[in-house]
C-alpha cells in the first residue's frame, strides 16, 4: 500500500509531503528562499520544488557540486 500524501501551504505554497515530520524542514527552506535542501532522504521530498527555488539534493551531490565549482574558481 503506497504512502499517502499530505499538503501544507507555505508562503502561498501549497506543499505535498509522504512524510509530515519533514514540513518544518522543508517550510523553512521555502520561507527563507534556500538554494539547496541537503538531505539522505530525497525520496520524502516532492519532485518539482526548483519552481519555488528550492533544490533537493543529496550529500554525496552537493559535495560534488561544491567539488566542481571550487575547481571552477580556484582551478
Amino acid at each position: 500500500r503506497g504512502a499517502r500524501k499530505q499538503t501544507r501551504r507555505v508562503d502561498d505554497v501549497n506543499l505535498e509531503l509522504l512524510d509530515m515530520g519533514d514540513a518544518h524542514v522543508l517550510a523553512s527552506a521555502v520561507r527563507y528562499r534556500c538554494d539547496y535542501l541537503c538531505t539522505s532522504n530525497t525520496a520524502d521530498f516532492p519532485e518539482g520544488l526548483e519552481a519555488v527555488g528550492v533544490h533537493i539534493i543529496s550529500p554525496r551531490a552537493l559535495l560534488a557540486l561544491l567539488l566542481e565549482e571550487a575547481d571552477e574558481t580556484w582551478g
